[in-house]
């Protein structure tokens, strides 16, 4: 590492605090500190003064407060200890390594670390081309408008389910419809903390960190939400089929339980680790404004808790829906008369694997190509907005209900009285 170091270590220059104009110069060598000034005056007795020098070696300097009090007033408190610091040895050689090196190690970075490493230092500013925020840029307006669109059609699809589940008492009292409700939801409000924090990073707005990490985590509390809420719809499939004599007596006695088990489940790696990433945090730090917006699960220990999340998810979703169709078939409800079973089949199977698989390299922080990225981003979102068509509006009671629902709504937004719809739906009730 020694080789490393040239024999200019460091060098400032610039002109003295008011009232002086004085010109000083700080030079620091491998055994030498070296400061120099120029008298600047109009004054005629400081016409012919010969500007000056002074050497002293490193040990010298350490114990010289003089020089030390005029490189603090002229170049300030940080100059001084950087200075203290290279005469005793500390040397910082990260920005001194050959541009080749440097850039093959910040290859190794995220790109959020890398935008971190900028402000260090003129040298990490320099390598660091504006290629990968240019490519961030992109990638955070592409992200920000592909929510936004998913935000909408979520939202429309979540209120006409959650509506037509609502004001149907026997909707409301299947458990499959409730978690079909909290799953819509969950998938608009992802959508919806996504524009929010997309936004953020394509426009570079200077946030406080903790208000970025507190969407974020909203944003993995919802996403986490949504994906258990989903295995928990598909081991209430899987308990109606295999278990119908005991169906009531194991899911509807537990299912504000399994609601507060779900969102806890969501929500604890989260907030266990942005805590942890607050207390560690120097004091100041989480106040103050990032225009990167960043997260505190960008750690190691976090994408590992949250692969494993998923991997035990998937495995649940998976062999509920092997016990099913092991069940569906004993029963003969598969046989090759029965295509739109088989067919449920193959659009679940199709779909979770379309929302699933692109959230691991999401998750894992995988480098990718700009074009692949927006693929992958493309198809996990587009695959995420089709579960309420999937699971919702394909289902026989929601269709029956949908058509007798919408002129209720039309109705309110024409100004119909709460009186008439509440009617109406007792009218249509079986």
């Amino acid at each position: 590492m020694a080789s490393l170091l040239e024999d200019k270590l460091f060098e400032i220059s610039g002109q003295g605090p008011a009232p002086t104009k004085d010109f000083f110069q700080l030079v620091i060598t491998k055994t030498l500190v070296i400061w120099r000034w120029w008298k600047i005056s109009l004054r005629s007795e400081y016409r012919k003064t010969q500007p000056g020098e002074m050497k002293l070696p490193h040990d010298y300097y350490l114990h010289d407060k003089t020089l030390q009090h005029q490189v603090k007033v002229v170049f300030g408190e940080n100059t001084l200890e950087y200075s203290k610091a290279l005469c005793n040895g500390d040397f910082d050689y990260l920005p001194r390594l050959p541009d080749r090196l440097l850039l093959r190690i910040l290859a190794f970075l995220e790109l959020e670390e890398v935008q971190q490493l900028r402000p260090i230092s003129r040298k990490f500013k320099k390598n660091m081309t504006t290629r990968d925020e240019d490519e961030a840029l992109i990638l955070n307006a592409v992200k920000a408008g592909v929510h936004s669109v998913c935000f909408l059609a979520t939202s429309i699809f979540a209120y006409l389910i959650v509506a037509t589940v609502s004001g149907v008492a026997e909707l409301r009292r299947v458990p499959c419809y409730v978690l079909l409700c909290q799953h819509c939801v969950s998938i608009a409000g992802f959508n919806g903390v996504g524009v929010v924090i997309h936004l953020l990073r394509a426009l570079r707005v200077p946030a406080p960190r903790l208000l970025c990490w507190a969407l974020f985590d909203l944003q993995v509390v919802l996403a986490r939400g949504l994906v258990i809420t989903l295995t928990t719809m598909a081991l209430n499939t899987c308990v109606s089929v295999c278990l119908p004599l005991r169906y009531h007596e194991v899911v509807h006695v537990a299912k504000y339980a399994v609601m507060l088990v779900i969102w806890g489940l969501a929500a604890i790696s989260p907030v266990v680790f942005t805590a942890l990433a607050f207390i560690e945090a120097p004091p100041g730090y989480v106040t103050a404004q990032d225009p990167s917006c960043p997260t505190a699960l960008e750690g190691f220990i976090p994408r590992v808790v949250s692969l494993a999340l998923l991997a035990l998810l998937v495995l649940l979703i998976i062999l509920s829906y092997i016990l099913i169709y092991h069940e569906g078939r004993r029963a003969g409800h598969f046989s090759r008369s029965n295509s739109r079973g088989r067919r449920t089949i193959l659009i679940h199977s199709l779909q979770l694997s379309l929302h699933i698989l692109p959230v691991i390299p999401i998750i894992s922080r995988l480098r990718k190509s700009l074009p692949v990225t927006l693929v992958n981003f493309l198809v996990f979102c587009v695959a995420q907005s089709l579960s309420p068509i999937v699971y919702g509006l394909r289902s026989r009671d929601i269709q029956a209900r949908l058509p007798d629902y919408i002129p209720h709504w039309l109705q309110r937004t024409r100004g119909g009285t709460s009186d008439q719809c509440d009617a109406k739906h007792v009218e249509d009730q079986p």
